[in-house]
């Protein structure tokens, strides 16, 4: 699937959308666990994942009645390129 630069830099460009890529740079999450986290309402996370989905950013497995979502497999290069740029800030 080809993955549209400007659609991976306008999720780039909201910090929700960086908090949940963020969290699943370190693992796969279920969205319930996004709720929790962030602190934002179910509809509201289920949008934004959306977003990242129709990015190419993310895709989610079923696992019995949770999705399961993670970083697109392949990682998209542009993907790789920001979350190393995110590490070396808060080594700053």
């Amino acid at each position: 699937m080809s993955v549209e630069l400007t659609g991976i830099y306008k999720s780039f460009s909201d910090f929700s959308c960086l908090r949940i890529l963020h969290l699943l740079v370190q693992q796969p999450v279920c969205v319930c666990h996004f709720q929790a986290v962030i602190g934002l309402p179910q509809v509201n996370v289920s949008q934004h994942l959306a977003y990242l989905r129709k990015a190419g950013l993310v895709e989610f497995e079923r696992a019995q009645t949770w999705k399961m979502y993670r970083i697109a497999f392949p990682c998209p290069p542009e993907l790789e390129v920001k979350s190393q740029g995110a590490g070396r800030m808060r080594q700053i």
